[in-house]
């Protein structure tokens, strides 16, 4: 027996037509995999009591190094996943020449005000009924 969605129900209407399937997929996982703005500069912050001192808070606010990146994942566990995408820390520390000014640059623009795309903290579970005929 073998699994396949022949149709798909959205909004009421059938889509029984493989390419409207297609689409409809897309679709789904193109809203799930997209950032969405926020603008926090609206939020008023004066009623948050300041806890640590202007030299600690401007220390947090300064980028990490690429070493200090590398050696973060230096030091994780090496059989542990990195969720959302599976790679375990051997990977990245494995591959760490290849990879490093891409992955150092999506921590930066995190620590620049950038956001993860909405799947990448997120996850799709998906339950698919194994019916005879469905």
């Amino acid at each position: 027996m073998t699994n396949k969605i022949f149709r798909i129900w959205e909004e009421g209407v059938c889509l029984d037509k493989l390419e409207l399937n297609y689409a409809s997929s897309a679709d789904f996982f193109e809203k799930l995999l997209t950032v969405e703005e926020f603008n926090c500069d609206s939020i008023n912050l004066d009623h948050i009591p300041s806890l640590i001192t202007p030299r600690d808070n401007s220390a947090l606010l300064e980028m990490p190094t690429i070493e200090e990146v590398k050696q973060v994942i230096g030091d994780m566990r090496k059989d542990s996943a990195t969720k959302p995408d599976e790679f375990s820390v051997e990977f990245y520390v494995a591959f760490w020449e290849i990879i490093k000014d891409d992955f150092y640059g999506v921590v930066l623009d995190f620590f620049q005000g950038g956001s993860f795309p909405k799947g990448m903290v997120a996850t799709a579970i998906v339950l698919i009924l194994k019916v005879e005929n469905a």
